[in-house]
C-alpha cells in the first residue's frame, strides 16, 4: 500500500520500490512463476515492481548457478553461515522441461544442449563455446537438445534446515548407472575437500540411480551383471 501511495501518478520509468518490497515482490515471483506474478504486477503496476527488475534484483543478491558446475565452496559457505553441521544428504531427480536453447554471455555458452559426461559421470560443457556463426550451426546441427532439468540438491541435517541446489543441468536421460555411481564417488571425495560429509544419496523410482544405489550397498551385485 505504501509503495502504491508512492508511485500513484507517477510514469513507470519513474516508480520507485524500497528493499522490502523488493523483497515481498521476489518472494511472490518465486512461489507462483512468472506468468502468474506478470498478470498480478499488471493489475497493481504501482504496488509491484516489473519481473524485469526482480529478475536484476536476483542476479545481484544471488550467486549464479552455471550448468554442470558442482558447487561444494558454495555449499561450505551456505552452512558456515547458517551455522549448519558440515553433513548433509544429497537428493537429485529429474523434471521435464520445454526444451529452448539460450546464450549465456558471462560464460559464452549455449544452454540448453545435453552437456557430455567425463569419465567421472559429471557434466562438462566442451564443444558449447558460441565462438563463431560457424561453431554454433555445427552445435545446433549435432547436439541433442536436453528435455530434462537435472537438479542435485544437499539437505543438511538439521531441524529446519533450508536446501541447496549443489549442481543442475540438461539431460536426455541416456547415462547410465555406472555414470550415476562414479558421480556419487567423486562427489563423496570433493565433499570432503570441503570437510563436507555427504551422509547418503536418495532420488526418486528412475531405474539408473536405483541400479547404481544397489551396486554400492550390494557390490557383488553388479559384478555379477545382474539386472
Amino acid at each position: 500500500m505504501e509503495a502504491a501511495e508512492r508511485n500513484a501518478g507517477r510514469h513507470r520509468n519513474g516508480r520507485r520500490f524500497d528493499n522490502d518490497g523488493k523483497l515481498f515482490a521476489t518472494y511472490i515471483y518465486i512461489i507462483s512463476g512468472k506468468l502468474a506474478y506478470e498478470t498480478l504486477q499488471s493489475n497493481m503496476p504501482t504496488a509491484l515492481p516489473t519481473s524485469s527488475l526482480i529478475s536484476k534484483h536476483l542476479q545481484r543478491v544471488n550467486q549464479p548457478v552455471q550448468e554442470g558446475i558442482f558447487r561444494f565452496s558454495e555449499l561450505k559457505e551456505f552452512l558456515l553461515a547458517r551455522r549448519l553441521p558440515n553433513v548433509v544428504w544429497i537428493s537429485e531427480d529429474g523434471t521435464r522441461i520445454t526444451s529452448r536453447i539460450e546464450y549465456d554471455p558471462r560464460t559464452n555458452l549455449l544452454v540448453g544442449f545435453v552437456p557430455r559426461l567425463n569419465r567421472n559421470g559429471l557434466p562438462y560443457s566442451d564443444g558449447l563455446e558460441a565462438v563463431s556463426e560457424e561453431a554454433m550451426k555445427q552445435i545446433f546441427a549435432n547436439r541433442v537438445k536436453a528435455g530434462t532439468a537435472y537438479v542435485i540438491m544437499a539437505q543438511p541435517l538439521a531441524d529446519g534446515a533450508p536446501p541447496f541446489i549443489l549442481a543442475l543441468f540438461g539431460t536426455d536421460n541416456r547415462f547410465t548407472a555406472e555414470d550415476v555411481a562414479k558421480r556419487w564417488a567423486w562427489m563423496k571425495l570433493e565433499a570432503q575437500k570441503h570437510d563436507i560429509t555427504i551422509a547418503g544419496f536418495s532420488s526418486d523410482a528412475d531405474s539408473k540411480p536405483l541400479r547404481a544405489m544397489r551396486c554400492m550397498a550390494m557390490p557383488e551385485f553388479c559384478a555379477n551383471g545382474d539386472e
